[in-house]
């Protein structure tokens, strides 16, 4: 989050110093940006663990409001471990 806030400002910054016409800034810039976006890509090449799963489940129960409840804290219990 804190590397697109700082990407998010730079290009911010650049927009500004295009406007003014400010060749050395905007370069500058440009490749501060470059940079920052080559170090979150490989930040996520070389940190990120995230598995795509895909889950299905079957709840089943005698009585249809017991079966919703259930169904309910169960994807509650999934969405809160991630």
């Amino acid at each position: 989050k804190c590397i697109r806030k700082e990407t998010k400002d730079l290009k911010d910054k650049l927009r500004s110093a295009t406007i003014r016409s400010d060749k050395t800034r905007e370069k500058e810039l440009q490749t501060s940006i470059s940079s920052l976006d080559q170090f979150a890509s490989e930040m996520v090449r070389n940190k990120d663990k995230t598995l795509d799963l895909s889950l299905a489940m079957v709840v089943s129960h005698f009585e249809f409001k017991e079966m919703q409840y259930i169904k309910k804290k169960f994807t509650d219990e999934l969405r809160r471990i991630g």
